[in-house]
């Protein structure tokens, strides 16, 4: 049978839309199939993701069991000794897998080489006799080699097991690649300006390690192409104004924080337009490491040069540092923060109000062009977005992703009561909850109301895997690594929830029907929803209810529990989940990432 020669073509076109776990299975179908598809599975290797740590696990296990046991390196260099050749973007964090790349020179049509935060476990013990340091000329020669290289990252972490890299030797590498416009140095000490000089193709730079960097360039610099900068850097307001001159072409940012010099005339908007040749920046993205309501008077004088700013990127939020961005951003769509902070301060239960505290409600009252907040650090806690009936924040929202706490509770004794014993008040005791109950239930359906009224909604994530602050060395990826064979690997997630206590959240959405959830009905586009780590009351009914009324849903985090439940909770979670799996088997179950919490007594 004579077989049309469009047909590879066609495969390979398909399979560019196929990740790797959907890959695998197609290039056993047939010949052809294998040969169309085995360049796609193997164009994108990361360590960390799919099977491979899974894979590794393994190998290391058995490891540990015999001393002797070489296999599991042997397996690594015959893989990539025979598909190496295929590799184009190689993501690198586990010592064995860097230790075959460069000792067998196997990767040499590389694209991007991401060389992350490498540690010394498992396979490569250093009592063993092909485990060896390696020298600048030995790790930096697979950076050579690949003159077509067009991203680099070299972690910090590679200095523990390597030479010292000369600032000469660095330069010179990066001389052989012409190509390259990604660099994400943390390895090397060199200076922002030599580098932009001496690789001025480069259209991102960065280096978060220490020393701190000076935010500057030589006096004749200019880097039209540079457009991303990240560096551990704290300019004065002089400093950043000529920066964002000499960068023109700059779209994103990201420092430690605003520097304030006591000896130096403080910079006024005729100083910054001097500065500026009066033409204001092009930045779009600004991320801030660290800053307080100190630095307001700063960025009063920063933002007006910046108009064209729609994302900002903080893990602080305080009201003047609130109050400047609403000032002088109104073309704001994007707020970012870290799921690690702010630290939420909670008392057992319920949620108290920081010093942070309604400094993220005070933003999105007064940015009405808001697409996405992104920041399950904070908690918005300003009632009346919720329970005011005219108002009706961020017509435009696709993406909300944050905690909805301050809500009406009854007491935290009392809460089991009222949780169980819905029927009515059978004593004094039980008497007073159920008097409130009924205004609980009348808030909780007007903030549902309003969150139904966001009909462009892709994603709702208002819960996260709360830990208290002295728990937080136990960290979730957030993204359901996957065992081979599409399993689930939250086993050591899973053992540290039996030891480790979680927070007790009550001030919160319920997320019954009893309690509103039906006024959600009309998020038709809703693809992610996340409920992990608060006190819901989801049940059977409101699974159900997910099921039939959110026809675009791929993603939910709240029912991912573990592979063998032992507690009640758990038990619940797996009985949830088989029956969303039943009715929708298209929708994913993911874990949330971590939010670390302060736990006051």
């Amino acid at each position: 049978m004579e077989v049309n020669k469009h047909i590879p073509e066609i495969i390979q076109l398909i399979g560019t839309y196929l990740s790797p776990p959907d890959l695998y299975p197609c290039i056993r179908a047939c010949r052809i199939w294998y040969k169309a598809l085995t360049p796609l599975l193997w164009h994108t290797i990361d360590d960390s993701l799919y099977s491979w740590p899974w894979i590794l696990y393994n190998l290391e296990a058995r490891r540990q069991m015999n001393d002797s046991y070489e296999d599991g390196r042997k397996w690594i260099a015959a893989v990539f000794g025979k598909y190496g050749h295929l590799v184009r973007e190689l993501r690198v964090q586990r010592r064995e897998i860097l230790d075959v790349v460069v000792g067998m020179e196997c990767c040499l049509l590389l694209r991007k080489f991401w060389v992350g935060k490498v540690e010394s476990v498992g396979l490569q013990e250093v009592e063993h006799e092909w485990m060896y340091d390696f020298s600048q000329e030995e790790q930096l020669e697979i950076v050579e080699k690949n003159t077509g290289l067009r991203v680099l990252r070299l972690d910090e972490s590679l200095a523990e097991f390597m030479d010292i890299v000369t600032e000469e030797y660095f330069f010179e590498t990066l001389a052989s690649l012409p190509e390259l416009v990604v660099l994400e140095n943390d390895l090397v000490v060199v200076d922002m300006a030599v580098v932009l000089d001496r690789v001025p193709t480069l259209t991102r730079y960065a280096k978060l390690s220490d020393p701190i960097s000076a935010l500057s360039l030589s006096h004749t610099q200019v880097a039209l192409k540079l457009t991303q900068v990240e560096l551990k850097a704290r300019p004065t307001c002089w400093e950043l104004f000529k920066f964002l001159r000499d960068v023109p072409n700059l779209d994103s940012l990201r420092i430690l924080g605003l520097a304030h010099v006591n000896d130096q005339q403080p910079c006024s908007q005729e100083d910054a337009a001097l500065l500026m040749d009066n033409n204001p920046s092009r930045l779009r993205s600004i991320q801030l490491e660290f800053i307080s309501d100190a630095d307001a008077d700063l960025l009063d004088i920063i933002l007006p040069w910046i108009p064209h700013l729609h994302t900002i990127h903080l893990t602080q939020l305080f009201p003047k540092i609130a109050t400047a961005f609403s000032t002088h951003c109104p073309a704001l769509t994007t707020i970012n923060g870290d799921s690690t902070g702010p630290f939420t301060q909670i008392i057992p239960g319920r949620r108290r109000p920081n010093l942070q505290a309604e400094s993220l409600d005070m933003m999105i009252k007064t940015c009405p062009n808001l697409h996405k907040i992104d920041w399950i650090g904070h908690t918005l806690y300003n009632a009346r977005i919720w329970t005011d009936m005219e108002v009706r924040p961020w017509p435009n929202l696709t993406f909300l992703r944050c905690q909805i706490g301050g809500l009406k509770v009854s007491t935290i004794e009392n809460e089991p009561t009222w949780r169980i014993g819905r029927t009515g008040p059978s004593n004094y005791w039980q008497k007073k909850p159920f008097q409130v109950q009924h205004s609980i239930q009348t808030q909780q359906m007007m903030v549902m109301h309003q969150l139904g009224r966001l009909i462009h909604l892709k994603v709702l994530d208002i819960g996260a895997d709360f830990r208290f602050q002295e728990d937080a060395s136990v960290v979730s990826t957030g993204q359901g690594d996957q065992a081979p064979g599409g399993g689930d690997h939250s086993h050591s997630r899973a053992a540290a929830s039996h030891t480790k206590p979680r927070p007790k959240i009550y001030d919160c959405l319920r997320l019954s029907l009893d309690m509103g959830l039906g006024e959600l009905c009309e998020l038709k586009s809703l693809e992610l929803f996340g409920f992990e780590g608060i006190e819901h009351d989801v049940g059977e009914k409101e699974v159900e209810w997910m099921a039939e009324k959110w026809p675009k849903l791929k993603v939910m985090r709240g029912l991912n529990g573990t592979l063998l439940p032992k507690t009640e909770e758990e038990v619940k979670k797996a009985h949830l989940q088989s029956i969303m799996r039943t009715l929708r088997p298209d929708v994913v179950h993911e874990d949330s990432e971590v939010c670390v919490m302060v736990h006051l007594a």
